[in-house]
């Protein structure tokens, strides 16, 4: 899947609002069925479209995606099966990363820090940890049973 540029809104006391985004993803071509209606097959990928909510929503978790080889799930000796989901504690450093950095100036730096602060008090952080073989209906699962 191509990664999607979320647009937050900053709220004083609240949860931010997250904006929907495009109305449609990429997914690999062997993706059967692919969840959404055929945009166009270009190469190994196809562009789908598919539902958005139409009003912005509070936000209330962001979950970070890591995918790599041989990722082995806590207290597991077998790489690569089950993907683990852990709360991030500790939010700012990793939400700060996650964040653009343009354009380079001192209001937009400024901007990102308040917005990172306020998403490490308001939301929930979480860390899905995966190897890169494990399907995306596994991650699915684990996201919706956690």
């Amino acid at each position: 899947m191509a990664d999607d540029v979320l647009v937050l809104e900053s709220r004083t006391d609240a949860p931010p609002l997250a904006h929907p985004g495009a109305p449609l993803m990429t997914v690999p071509a062997n993706t059967d069925p692919a969840p959404g209606a055929l945009i166009a097959s270009i190469g190994e990928e196809r562009w789908i479209a598919v539902p958005v909510h139409t009003e912005p929503l509070p936000l209330k978790a962001l979950v970070v995606l890591d995918r790599r080889p041989g990722v082995e799930p806590p207290g597991s000796r077998v790489s690569g099966i089950h993907p683990s989901l852990q709360k991030i504690e500790d939010p700012l450093a990793p939400l700060l990363r996650s964040l653009m950095s343009f354009p380079h100036s001192p209001e937009r730096q400024r901007t990102r820090f308040e917005l990172a602060s306020v998403l490490a008090s308001r939301t929930a952080l979480w860390r899905l940890t995966a190897d890169l073989g494990v399907p995306a209906g596994v991650l699915a699962d684990t996201l919706l049973g956690g």
